[in-house]
C-alpha cells in the first residue's frame, strides 16, 4: 500500500490545498530533474512544469515576485533528501512564498 504524505496546511482552505498539492508534484518534478541531470540528461520532455498554476495561486503578477519563488523551489529541492516527507517541505515552502499571507 502507497504510504500518503500529508501537505495540508495550516488553513485547509481548497486553495491552500491546491497550492501544497501542486508545490509537492513541482519538487517531485524539479528534484527527478536534477537527479536526470546528474546521469548526464540535459532536459526531459515529459517532466511537467507547474510553475504556471502556482504562480497563479500566489497570485504572482512581477517577474520579482516569480523570482522570488524559484529561488525558494531551488533551495528546497537541494535539501530534500529521500525520506519520501513531504509534507513539512511544503509547509516551509509555504511560509518562504511571495503574497503567501493573501492564501
Amino acid at each position: 500500500m502507497k504510504k500518503t504524505t500529508n501537505t495540508r496546511t495550516s488553513g485547509n482552505s481548497p486553495l491552500n490545498d491546491r497550492l501544497a498539492i501542486l508545490l509537492r508534484e513541482e519538487l517531485k518534478s524539479r528534484k527527478l530533474s536534477e537527479l536526470l541531470h546528474q546521469l548526464g540528461v540535459e532536459k526531459c520532455p515529459w517532466l511537467p512544469s507547474l510553475n504556471e498554476p502556482i504562480a497563479e495561486c500566489l497570485g504572482l503578477n512581477s517577474d520579482e515576485a516569480f523570482l522570488e519563488y524559484d529561488k525558494v523551489i531551488d533551495g528546497s529541492v537541494k535539501m530534500l533528501n529521500n525520506s519520501g516527507d513531504l509534507g513539512e517541505t511544503v509547509r516551509q515552502i509555504i511560509g518562504k512564498l511571495p503574497h503567501h499571507h493573501n492564501l
